[in-house]
């Protein structure tokens, strides 16, 4: 039995030589091996059945590594059999029953024992047997990825039914909006360090605590319409702390599109939602009566609430919204636009650190590097972005990768 299956390829995992065969010498080997087979005496076959051993087939070692096999090779199909149709990633003590169990019963009583003895042992001689197990196999300790097709798939045909609704006269505009948080002070970047400074003074970062614990909330708003972009509010909410009255009346400085929000909290809101919404039409103006305006957000909870949805349909504007637990794939700003911005923001802000007295910034030299970072990314093509995502085109431009983690072949 095990030469039949490393013949057809399914020996060692880790090293599956014998699986670079073609299919012709594959089959050839199998019947030369069924042929052998036929040949042997009957006698010798139940002498070999009944022990091996004693009757000068193998070592006790070769037939124990044989049963050994024999019982790795049941437990790998039985943990891909978990892991794609049951979402199960087994345990230790599972596998260890399952190895158990797997253990051939025609196998002579003490060669049992002595594979049963190996692997029920200790805690610490399971683990090691384990581990041995997953790297002979091309198995890994971790967890499954929770499979969201179902909601992917909701969601396509809602944003394809949303931009089907359209009217003739009006092409569908597709516009996402999400929030991320901007910190005061951006600590932990990694640079050049001097090792044993010659001046003799201590290094390192000097930002009060109040500073490194300081955030506002940034609410990004993209679209696949580069024209339309420059018109779409970029607003930034901080508490009346960060934005002092003195700052709101003397910010000069912010282009047109950028607004800065003063408000009790520093966090986005049912209030501020709907505020965003009368904001977003406003800036559209024009492009409302134009275009059939669909507003792509996540489901996060300041975002859901009867009085938003009825406060959008007065603005004009349709609301859909991402499944939970799959904006890292579906939201273009999440995935085309944070990683992006973050970066540029905190180089910006190290040159503008840089060049401050005492490596401090004031809250004016602070909104500068904001505006500069968004000015620096903003302006581009998103277009990539909704179509890799999945909301434009019907899903015929959908990333690899997002397919590959659907578990979809395209």
């Amino acid at each position: 039995v095990t030469q039949k299956l490393f013949a057809q390829g399914l020996g060692w995992r880790r090293a599956p030589r014998v699986a670079a065969l073609t299919t012709e010498d594959r089959s050839k080997l199998l019947a030369d091996l069924e042929s052998q087979f036929d040949s042997v005496p009957l006698a010798s076959i139940a002498a070999v059945q009944e022990d091996p051993v004693r009757a000068g087939v193998c070592s006790e070692g070769e037939a124990i590594s044989v049963i050994r096999w024999l019982v790795e090779h049941s437990l790998f199909g039985w943990v891909q059999e978990q892991n794609s149709l049951r979402g199960v990633a087994p345990s230790r003590r599972q596998l260890v029953d399952k190895a158990l169990s797997a253990i051939p019963v025609i196998a002579p009583e003490r060669l049992q024992q002595r594979v049963r003895s190996s692997l029920s042992g200790s805690l610490r001689s399971q683990r090691k047997w384990l581990a041995k197990f997953r790297l002979r196999w091309g198995l890994r300790l971790g967890k499954l990825r929770i499979q969201n097709h179902l909601s992917a798939l909701a969601y396509f045909q809602w944003i394809n039914a949303a931009s089907a609704a359209a009217p003739a006269c009006q092409p569908p505009l597709l516009i996402n909006m999400d929030e991320t948080s901007l910190v005061r002070h951006v600590s932990g970047l990694i640079g050049t360090v001097v090792k044993n400074p010659s001046n003799g003074c201590q290094l390192g970062e000097v930002a009060p605590l109040c500073d490194r614990r300081s955030y506002i909330t940034y609410l990004a708003t993209i679209t696949h319409d580069s024209e339309v972009q420059p018109r779409l509010p970029q607003v930034l909410i901080g508490n009346e702390r960060q934005f002092t009255a003195t700052i709101m009346n003397s910010v000069d400085f912010l282009p047109s599109n950028v607004y800065l929000w003063r408000c009790k909290s520093a966090w986005n809101s049912h209030m501020l939602m709907r505020r965003y919404l009368s904001l977003l039409a406003s800036s559209l103006g024009s492009v409302l009566k134009e275009r059939y305006v669909i507003l792509i957000l996540d489901v996060a909870r300041c975002h859901l609430h009867p009085t938003i949805l009825a406060h959008a349909k007065r603005c004009g504007i349709r609301l859909c919204f991402i499944p939970a637990l799959m904006t890292a794939e579906l939201q273009p700003c999440d995935t085309h636009l944070f990683a992006r911005f973050k970066a540029t923001f905190r180089e910006h802000w190290r040159r503008q650190k840089a060049l401050s007295i005492a490596g401090s910034l004031s809250t004016f030299q602070w909104l500068e590097v904001v505006v500069s970072s968004l000015q620096a990314v903003l302006p581009a093509d998103w277009d990539a972005a909704f179509a890799a995502s999945g909301a434009l085109a019907e899903q015929t431009r959908v990333a690899d990768v997002l397919c590959a983690k659907l578990g979809w072949a395209s």
